[in-house]
């Protein structure tokens, strides 16, 4: 690397010292003073020109640009140094700087046809075309044998919006160089913009009569058949396509199109299929397609539409198994179709073979969580943090893998990464804190755990799983009864009919002894929204209000919906009432 950049820097110089030669005013009769002073001053151009190149090239425009002014110092008239400063000025943005150095270097050496080239390059930039087609004018009377210079002019035309001078212009270069696909195609390109589609198609018949074997001019005037609809045309010129060809993209783009707009469904699909059998259709082309579709199937609820779909994705996936955009698309589709399991397998496809991209990883982990797979969310989060190390909500999934396994300090420390990468996230950093305020009251470290619920509700108030969480853990150790009270009643402002939130309220007042009003709350969802927890509580309520049969009843209700707490049983087996530790 450290040669290559002596090399490029080698290579500046000796510009640098052509570009000075011009400017020397070289004499025969030259005294030894005069000729040590010139040598001199060439030394130390070349050591401050190189300074400036090798800073450029690492990065450090402003000391390039110091060594450059001192170069400039020295030779005012050195074509080499403008040169550099253009480039320089080029690169830190400072646009009208960089055409005047590129001006001044063009003036300084004006049969250095790359030094032209730079300074149309900036007036193209600039949007002056019309200087940059008076360049190329000058430069194609020294260089008439010179193609590119022709070709660069066409394409200033069309910038400059003279599209019949540019046409003019490709006349004159098949004239000199012959016809050839790509002048049939800039003229085709400009007279289509002309909005002149007879000249066109006059102009796609000339060449395919001298090349008619030549597929590429074919789809060009298939296609704008099509576009001029000349269904017939465009068909007959397919068909040509297709007997060379089974899998042209061309053909059966048009076919489709044809018979979308006929509203025959099937024989459309029949050609977007073959268009999905080929491997040379690009990616992205297809891609694109499926993502459209994907937005009109939601819509549409069509399960037939669906399945068709579907099986195009599975011809993208088998046409290039080794693209992440063919695996995440496909995935995209099963999840739609409540397929999770096989989305999930596409989406890790789709994972390893991008590798980079984050949002395919976040959508595979969130997918595994949401789905109980632990073991793959912690494999994946380890995977994923390998690759994007910076990546605060990888960590939080890693935290929630190990949380499951009951690894509560690794989780811990997972999440407190977390927090390093999400200082800017407040929506992130509210999860963070209440992940870390759940795990911490797992391992009953309360005082712990009540500081990141209170860090969670800073950074959202109106949290009401939050409220009623933090709400319901200072019941359960009757601690700040008064303050939990107020967080379930926010709570249910927020979210009114919340069976777990009732539940809380009850259990609150329950804790204060009044056992009245938490049996009338906890009533109200007894028959409606029934689960172990809230059987038993109610049994407790019961128990209290001396109604111990009816209490009874509950336990054994919470029993057989799943309760299986050794606390639950006693009170079944003894029929009394019996306080869990916390």
């Amino acid at each position: 690397m450290l040669k290559y950049f002596q090399i490029i820097v080698s290579l500046i110089f000796l510009l640098l010292l052509a570009s000075c030669s011009t400017t020397k005013n070289v004499s025969t009769k030259k005294s030894a003073a005069n000729t040590f002073i010139d040598n001199d001053k060439e030394a130390q151009l070349s050591g401050l020109f190189i300074e400036a190149v090798s800073n450029r090239l690492l990065g450090k425009f402003k000391e390039s640009e110091w060594y450059l002014m001192q170069c400039e110092k020295l030779v005012p008239t050195s074509a080499a140094v403008q040169y550099e400063l253009s480039n320089l000025y080029r690169l830190m943005n400072r646009k009208s700087e960089a055409l005047v150095a590129a001006q001044k270097a063009v003036q300084y050496q004006p049969n250095n046809i790359w030094y032209q080239y730079a300074l149309i390059k900036l007036y193209d930039q600039n949007q002056q075309y019309h200087k940059s087609i008076e360049i190329l004018k000058d430069l194609i009377k020294k260089y008439p044998n010179n193609q590119e210079l022709y070709k660069q002019l066409v394409l200033e035309y069309e910038l400059n919006n003279q599209p019949q001078k540019a046409l003019s212009l490709l006349e004159e270069i098949e004239k000199k160089w012959g016809y050839s696909f790509d002048i049939m195609y800039e003229k085709v390109t400009l007279l289509y913009f002309m909005n002149k589609p007879k000249l066109v198609e006059q102009e796609l018949q000339k060449y395919l009569k001298l090349y008619p074997d030549d597929n590429k001019a074919k789809e060009v005037l298939t296609g704008m058949f099509f576009k001029n609809k000349e269904y017939s045309k465009a068909l007959e010129l397919a068909n040509d396509l297709l007997s060379n060809d089974s899998l042209n993209a061309t053909a059966h783009l048009v076919y489709y199109d044809y018979y979308v707009s006929q509203n025959n469904q099937d024989k459309a699909f029949y050609h977007l299929e073959k268009l999905f059998s080929n491997p040379d259709y690009d990616v992205k082309d297809k891609l694109s397609i499926l993502i459209k579709f994907y937005s009109t199937s939601i819509k549409a609820q069509d399960s037939i539409f669906d399945k068709k779909l579907l099986h195009l994705c599975e011809l993208f996936v088998q046409t290039h198994p080794l693209a992440a955009e063919s695996h995440s698309i496909y995935a995209d589709y099963l999840l739609k179709q409540n397929k999770k399991q096989e989305a999930i397998a596409e989406y890790y496809k789709a994972a390893l073979l991008s590798k980079n991209k984050y949002p395919i990883w976040d959508q595979l982990l969130s997918l595994e969580y949401e789905n109980g797979m632990y073991d793959s969310l912690y494999k994946h989060s380890e995977l994923a943090l390998e690759i994007f190390p910076n990546q605060a909500m990888f960590y939080v999934y890693k935290g929630l893998a190990l949380r499951h396994f009951k690894k509560y300090d690794e989780a811990i420390n997972n999440y407190k990464i977390a927090t390093d990468y999400a200082v800017d996230n407040t929506n992130l950093l509210e999860i963070i804190y209440t992940e870390l305020a759940e795990t911490y009251n797992q391992i009953k470290n309360y005082p712990e755990s009540d500081k990141y619920f209170e860090y969670a509700l800073t950074v959202n108030p109106d949290n009401a799983l939050v409220l009623n969480n933090y709400a319901y853990y200072l019941a359960l150790r009757k601690e700040k009864l008064d303050k939990a009270e107020r967080m379930i009643k926010r709570s249910l402002e927020i979210s009114p009919n919340n069976p777990n939130f009732i539940d809380t309220y009850a259990w609150i007042l329950y804790q204060q002894k009044r056992y009245n009003e938490a049996e009338k709350v906890l009533k109200q969802i007894i028959d409606k929204k029934q689960s172990p927890v809230i059987l038993e509580h109610y049994g407790d309520i019961l128990f209290q209000l001396n109604r111990k049969d009816e209490a009874l009843e509950y336990w054994k209700k919470a029993k057989e919906m799943g309760g299986n707490s050794d606390t639950l049983q006693k009170k079944i087996e003894t029929n009394s009432l019996i306080e869990e530790s916390h």
